[in-house]
C-alpha cells in the first residue's frame, strides 16, 4: 500500500528531532572540549592584545596548538563571544562544559539547516513523497552524523552543510556557486577538496569555457585564508604542524592497515587510486558526457579511497565521512529496491555503534547515576567484556563492516545505473514521478535504523 506521507513525515521528523537533541546536549567528548578551548583561547588572545601569538598561546596554556584553519576557529569564537562577554563582564567563571553546551547549539543549528536544505534537494528530484521522507530520515538518523559529529561536536557538520549547498546549487544550474561552496568547505576541513577535484574534472566539458572560473571558485577561499593566516599569524602553520605530528604518532596506521593489517605504503596506494579516478573523470569531462551518476559516484569513490588508505586517518575518525552522507542518501534512493539501501544503511550504523565504544570514550556531562564502576574505570569499557586482545579484533571487524557497506552502496548504485532502465522497472504516476510502495519489511527496516543510536545512548548513560 502507498505510504501516508503526512503521518509518516511527522513521525520520522519527530524521531530525528528527539535523537538530535539527545546527542547534542546529553553527551560530550574531548574533541568538543578541544574545539571550544581553541575558540576560547582565540578570544583570550584578543583580550590580552596578543592575537598574533594565538597559536603559541593555546599551545602554552593547553599543550596543544590548534590544527584547524584560522577561519573555523574564528567562526567558533564569534559564536562563543556573547557567552564569553557575559562570563568576563559578570565574573561568572563558567566551566568549560557551559561553553561546550553553548557550542553544541551551533552544531545542532547547522544540522537543522542541512536537514532543511536536503529536503529542498529531494524536492527537485523525481522521487515521490515516500522516498523523500525516507531520504531525510536516513540523513537525520545517520550514526555518522549523530554519534560521531553531533554527539562529539565536530566541525564536520559545517562541511556537510557546504556539500549540501553545493549539490543544491548544481541542481539550480549555478555551477560556479556550487564550486564556491565546496571551496568554503575546505576552510573547515581541507580534504573536502577530494570531492571538488573529480567534480571539477567531470564538469570541464559542460562548463562552456568557465572551467577557469570554476577552478578559482574552488581554490580561492582556501588560498586566501592561508594568505591571511600567514600575514596575521606567521607561526600558525608551524604550531599547527606540531599538533598534526602528534596526531600522526597516535594514529599512525591507515584504515586499511587497521582493518586488514597489511604492510604497504598506503599513501602511495591512495595516490595511484586517485590518479586513476582523476584520469577517468578527465576523460569523461573532456568528452562532455558526464551524467549525474558520474557526479555522484566518482567523487564518492575518491573520498572513500582517501579514508581507506591515507596514513593519518584516526582510528575513530568516522565523522570525516559526514560529507558523503547526503551523496549516499541520494544514490541509495535510486536503488531498484529501497529495502536494499536501508539494509546497507543499517550495516553502516551497526558497524559504527560497535566500533566507536571500542575506539574511544564518550562521557555524560551530568552526574552519572549508575553503579557500574568496574566498567567505568577503563579507558575502553568494552575491554572488560572482550579483553584487551579481543578489542583490537572487534575494532577491525566492525570497521570492516562499516567500510564494506559504504562500498556496497557505491557498487550497487553504479551497477544498477549501468544495466537498468528505470522507466522499465519502476511504476510512475501521470507526472512521471516514481511511485514507492512501503511494505511491512520496509517499515521494520525504518524502525531498526534508529536502534543502534538508542542502544549507544543507553550505553553512554549507564556505563560512561
Amino acid at each position: 500500500m502507498k505510504i501516508k506521507s503526512n503521518r509518516y513525515s511527522i513521525v520520522l521528523a519527530a524521531i530525528t528531532g528527539i535523537l538530535s537533541i539527545l546527542y547534542a546536549f546529553t553527551i560530550s567528548h574531548v574533541d568538543c572540549n578541544t574545539i571550544t578551548t581553541w575558540a576560547y583561547d582565540l578570544l583570550e588572545s584578543v583580550k590580552i592584545g596578543e592575537l598574533r601569538d594565538f597559536p603559541v598561546y593555546t599551545y602554552e596554556t593547553h599543550d596543544m596548538a590548534t590544527n584547524y584553519t584560522l577561519f573555523s576557529n574564528v567562526i567558533n569564537a564569534i559564536w562563543l563571544l556573547p557567552l564569553y562577554l557575559i562570563d568576563v563582564i559578570c565574573g561568572f567563571d563558567f566551566s568549560l562544559i557551559i561553553y561546550d553546551v553553548y557550542y553544541k547549539v551551533l552544531v545542532l543549528a547547522v544540522m537543522i539547516i542541512s536537514y532543511i536544505m536536503m529536503g529542498k534537494i529531494l524536492n527537485k528530484t523525481n522521487f515521490d513523497a515516500a522516498k523523500k521522507n525516507i531520504g531525510l530520515y536516513a540523513l537525520g538518523t545517520s550514526s555518522i552524523l549523530l554519534m560521531t559529529v553531533l554527539g562529539k561536536g565536530q566541525i564536520d557538520m559545517f562541511d556537510l552543510l557546504m556539500v549540501i549547498l553545493a549539490i543544491y546549487s548544481y541542481l539550480n544550474n549555478k555551477i560556479e556557486i556550487s564550486f564556491l561552496f565546496i571551496g568554503i568547505g575546505c576552510l573547515f576541513k581541507p580534504f573536502v577538496l577530494l570531492l571538488g577535484v573529480p567534480y571539477f574534472l567531470l564538469m570541464i566539458g559542460k562548463s562552456k569555457g568557465k572551467s577557469v572560473i570554476n577552478g578559482i571558485c574552488l581554490a580561492a577561499p582556501y588560498l586566501i585564508e592561508k594568505g591571511i593566516t600567514r600575514l596575521l599569524m606567521p607561526r600558525y602553520n608551524e604550531m599547527s604542524k606540531i599538533t598534526s605530528e602528534r596526531f600522526a604518532e597516535e594514529f599512525g596506521t591507515s584504515r586499511m592497515e587497521q582493518i586488514f593489517q597489511l604492510h604497504l605504503n598506503s599513501v602511495l596506494v591512495f595516490i595511484a587510486a586517485a590518479l586513476i579516478i582523476c584520469f577517468i573523470c578527465l576523460h569523461i569531462g573532456i568528452k562532455g558526457t558526464a551524467t549525474n551518476k558520474d557526479l555522484l559516484f566518482y567523487p564518492l569513490i575518491m573520498f572513500v579511497s582517501f579514508g581507506i588508505f591515507v596514513d593519518f586517518v584516526a582510528a575513530s575518525a568516522t565523522y570525516w565521512y559526514a560529507i558523503i552522507v547526503p551523496i549516499m542518501v541520494i544514490i541509495g534512493l535510486q536503488f531498484e529496491k529501497i529495502e536494499d539501501f536501508l539494509i546497507l544503511n543499517l550495516g553502516i550504523n551497526v558497524g559504527i555503534i560497535f566500533f566507536i565504544p571500542l575506539a574511544e570514550k564518550v562521557f555524560t556531562p551530568a552526574m552519572n547515576f549508575s553503579m557500574l564502576h568496574t566498567l567505568r574505570k577503563y579507558d575502553s569499557p568494552m575491554s572488560v567484556l572482550y579483553g584487551y586482545d579481543s578489542v583490537d579484533y572487534m575494532k577491525m571487524m566492525n570497521a570492516t563492516l562499516f567500510i564494506i557497506c559504504i562500498l556496497l552502496i557505491c557498487g550497487v548504485f553504479f551497477f544498477e545505473q549501468m544495466i537498468s532502465k528505470k522507466s522499465d522497472i519502476k511504476e510512475t504516476n501521470a507526472d512521471g514521478v516514481t511511485m514507492s510502495h512501503i511494505n511491512t519489511f520496509t517499515k521494520v527496516l525504518l524502525a531498526l535504523t534508529v536502534v543502534p543510536q538508542i542502544v549507544y545512548l543507553l550505553f553512554i548513560y549507564i556505563i560512561c
